[in-house]
């Protein structure tokens, strides 16, 4: 019993991690696709750090709503 509670937490509760910094699933998925891009040569480091700011301010605004 224990362990489907603690599955069914897992599943839908949208963040992972604890204290001031929280990163919401989806939020590391699209950070993993930027470092990816950025490893690749894909994008510049300033693209990468505006990006990243980006997703950062994406993820505050959608964690204080």
């Amino acid at each position: 019993m224990f362990a489907v509670f603690w599955f069914i937490r897992w599943a839908f509760w949208p963040w992972r991690g604890y204290g001031p910094r929280r990163y919401w699933r989806y939020g590391d998925q699209a950070y993993y696709i930027l470092r990816e891009r950025y490893a690749r040569g894909e994008i510049t480091k300033e693209q990468f750090d505006q990006m990243t700011r980006d997703l950062q301010q994406h993820n505050q605004a959608y964690q204080n709503a």
